[in-house]
């Protein structure tokens, strides 16, 4: 082994070691190393005795040019490596990057994020809101606005334009409706600021059918694979979220009763949910072979020490494992524990059980938001499909090729 080789090796080694260390999979961890492979054979090819940040990022760009779903897993890696070779601790996810707060705007920031306190907005939320802000202050400021009473309709349209993700448009419309109330700006140029609606997706769902083949792949003869079952019937059987699911403790859990209690961490309600008993014998039976791994109170964690508690992110590595071991076709959907989470809501409004029964089961505060599952059941809207009126007079010519338009 060249002398190249052997301290690329060191380096993406120490890489994947650490990733092992933290309860990787070993399948992601195979993902690492063939990658890591071809990195290399990048670097042969272009004669590139040492690896840097510059290397990986030549590398991104000549082999993974469009922003696929491949490419963030692609830079996820890459920015492994390039933390490992700078010295910066290992992280799960990056955050993102809030803007600096401009001098001149300080004051009324703070005012409008204390407000949003006062209004009951949880931390989450003030945190989204105060991005979108500094962003459009920190344009204010690039443009040399530094007074807040100086804003216009000119510099408040243009400031839209700065905005990638255009839900920030709501977060705007909302600050400069507070600086009108609290009479910062003599106009209330919130009317202004577009209102974005997100397109409607049909959710993607898979059949019972699939969902059992699926569960079929699972390995019960291993603990990983007894914890796999655990997760995956929670996901199918009772809809919890990923975020529940990596929460979720042994205190929250009644196998007497088949009842889990918890405050969801999306929306901070309390959600009660009865556990069919295929899911309570999955859940008992992990619990009893997990034994003393969770000894800190949380229920799902890595097989191997140090036994750290499981990611949102590994719940949905699961979850994609079983449905690509069951060699289900995806194409065109949505392949992760949200998915499931929508086969159920949509098979239940199939088989019949009201709204405001599959939105208790899901958690849902929203009354509305559950109906459209009702549109993955084809066939009950086929029901409900009216026949087109015979077409007549000028339409009826120009079905007929008598006329033109």
């Amino acid at each position: 082994m060249s002398e190249k080789q052997t301290y690329f090796r060191t380096l993406y080694e120490a890489v994947i070691g650490e990733l092992e260390s933290l309860g990787y999979m070993d399948s992601t961890l195979i993902n690492y190393r063939r990658f890591y492979a071809r990195l290399y054979s990048f670097m042969e090819n272009y004669s590139i005795n040492e690896y840097s940040p510059a290397v990986g990022e030549a590398f991104v760009s000549e082999y993974y040019p469009c922003d696929t779903h491949r490419r963030r897993i692609v830079l996820l890696m890459i920015r492994r490596l390039d933390d490992h070779l700078n010295g910066i601790p290992y992280s799960c996810h990056r955050t993102m990057k809030t803007p600096n707060i401009p001098p001149a705007f300080e004051g009324v920031i703070n005012d409008y994020l204390e407000y949003c306190t006062e209004i009951g907005n949880k931390p989450g939320t003030i945190n989204e809101k105060k991005r979108f802000c500094l962003i459009f202050l920190q344009f204010l400021s690039d443009i040399g606005c530094d007074n807040i009473s100086e804003l216009t309709v000119e510099i408040v349209a243009k400031s839209c334009l700065i905005y990638i993700n255009k839900d920030g448009y709501a977060a705007l419309r909302q600050f400069l409706r507070y600086l009108f109330e609290k009479g910062l700006i003599i106009k209330d140029l919130s009317t202004i600021v577009p209102h974005y609606k997100r397109r409607q997706i049909i959710p993607s769902v898979f059949t019972p059918e699939e969902i059992k083949k699926m569960e079929s792949t699972i390995n019960l003869d291993t603990s990983t694979g007894k914890r796999n079952l655990a997760i995956f019937l929670l996901v199918t059987r009772t809809g919890l979220r990923s975020g529940d699911i990596a929460e979720l403790k042994l205190s929250s859990i009644d196998l007497i009763s088949n009842h889990i209690d918890i405050i969801q961490q999306k929306t901070g309600a309390p959600l009660s949910v009865f556990m069919p008993d295929d899911v309570s014998f999955a859940l008992k039976s992990h619990i009893e072979n997990a034994g003393s791994r969770l000894s800190d109170g949380y229920v799902f964690h890595s097989v191997k020490a140090p036994y750290i508690r499981l990611t949102t992110g590994i719940i949905r590595h699961i979850v994609k494992e079983c449905i690509v071991s069951a060699g289900i076709d995806v194409k065109g959907r949505k392949h992760g524990p949200h998915a499931l989470r929508s086969s159920l809501a949509s098979n239940l409004v199939s088989n019949g059980t009201s709204y405001d029964t599959v939105r208790k089961i899901l958690g849902h505060t929203d009354p509305d938001v559950v109906k459209h599952y009702v549109k993955t059941d084809i066939e009950r809207l086929r029901k409900y499909a009216l026949d087109p009126p015979e077409p007549t007079d000028i339409f009826l010519d120009l079905l007929c090729g008598r006329r033109r338009v």
